[in-house]
């Protein structure tokens, strides 16, 4: 499939625009890389059906070129719902933080370079991807998710949120 640079141009636009929102930079390759999966994956009518650990599992046991596709389709996918479908860890019964772990462990088990770093930075590009969703400003996240997203993998964007909504993020610590 051959993906015209005028199609990419309006969703690298809008990652250049939650960048600077952020107050945080990608590099030219993880730019890149968040763009053309957006475009990729969607309009994946598939992607809510997927039990992502159940589809990690299955892909570790493929070999090969079979394997590298189903981890990063895995990686893709948690990265989609970390950062645009935060509802639906809620709808799950999980935390957001299932599909940060999932997402890194998956792109880490690709050899290439392009994926250690995808694993590295996934919380800045599920910010920028929440930041996208929420420069929409149809559905916003409430207070105690962002609480909880911010706890659970040191978001920028949650924070950031919380601040905005003159909320001072403090992690609680329970004693044992």
């Amino acid at each position: 499939m051959q993906i015209h640079q005028d199609t990419a141009k309006p969703w690298h636009m809008l990652v250049l625009e939650a960048e600077a929102k952020l107050n945080a930079h990608l590099d030219e390759s993880l730019e890149s890389y968040l763009v053309f999966m957006l475009m990729r994956h969607l309009r994946d009518a598939s992607l809510v059906r997927n039990t992502l650990a159940l589809a990690f599992l299955e892909g570790l046991h493929k070999q090969g070129s079979a394997r590298a596709l189903a981890m990063q389709c895995v990686g893709d996918q948690c990265l989609l719902y970390a950062g645009f479908f935060q509802e639906q860890a809620r709808r799950r019964h999980v935390g957001v933080d299932y599909f940060v772990n999932i997402g890194r462990s998956a792109y880490g088990q690709l050899p290439e370079a392009p994926f250690d770093a995808l694993s590295a930075h996934f919380v800045l590009l599920m910010d920028v991807l929440a930041q996208i969703r929420a420069m929409d400003g149809s559905r916003q996240m409430h207070m105690l998710d962002l609480q909880e997203l911010w706890e659970q993998t040191d978001s920028h964007f949650a924070a950031n949120t919380l601040r905005e909504g003159g909320v001072v993020p403090i992690k609680i610590t329970t004693c044992h």
